[in-house]
């Protein structure tokens, strides 16, 4: 087979100029390489090859807020199952915002500090307002990954990313909440499938 410099005098100059721009490849990129054939008018088939990278993006926005002074009501034993405590919400939520080209998955996991030692397993999340019944969804690192994956629509919107808003709640028990401030740190991750 002819080498690119040898076909392109036999082409006209524009043409031959078309070739080799379209031939060119950015650095490091490993497309294979142009096939040029010739008939018996001077003409030439080139393939373009353009790598498209994983697209893995997230921007989190969030306007949570601790509950209001908790009252006695709203404190649980320690002895009570997860069921059946009491979970106080907290105000806001955090909106997941993800543009993907490829399937993913958004996980979250969080950790309390403060004056006691609270577990993580003590706040909740849910995708609707208000509702945590599902006591296995807990952002404690140990709970099963699935328990942490938050879901999302299966189409976004045209010419959106996907949009997914994320509520808390949290127990608060008697014998360990001492009194004090306490931080909930909530980590999200994006990874692809």
């Amino acid at each position: 087979m002819p080498s690119l410099m040898s076909i392109r005098h036999s082409l006209p100059a524009a043409l031959a100029a078309a070739a080799l721009t379209l031939c060119a490849s950015e650095a490091g990129a490993q497309c294979p390489s142009t096939a040029i054939a010739l008939t018996g008018n001077p003409s030439a088939s080139v393939t373009l090859c353009m790598r498209v990278q994983d697209v893995l993006q997230m921007r989190t926005t969030s306007t949570l807020t601790a509950p209001a002074t908790l009252t006695a009501a709203q404190f649980t034993a320690s002895a009570t199952p997860a069921g059946s405590s009491t979970y106080v919400p907290f105000g806001g939520k955090v909106n997941l915002e993800v543009a993907a080209n490829r399937p993913f998955a958004v996980t979250v996991t969080g950790a309390f500090s403060g004056p006691g030692t609270k577990s993580a397993s003590d706040a909740l999340w849910s995708t609707t307002a208000g509702v945590f019944t599902n006591t296995a969804r807990d952002v404690s690192a140990a709970n099963a990954e699935s328990n942490r994956t938050i879901p999302f629509a299966v189409t976004p919107a045209a010419r959106a990313a996907w949009s997914q808003d994320v509520y808390f709640a949290s127990r608060w028990v008697y014998e360990t909440d001492r009194s004090g401030t306490y931080n909930l740190t909530l980590t999200f991750t994006l990874a692809a499938k």
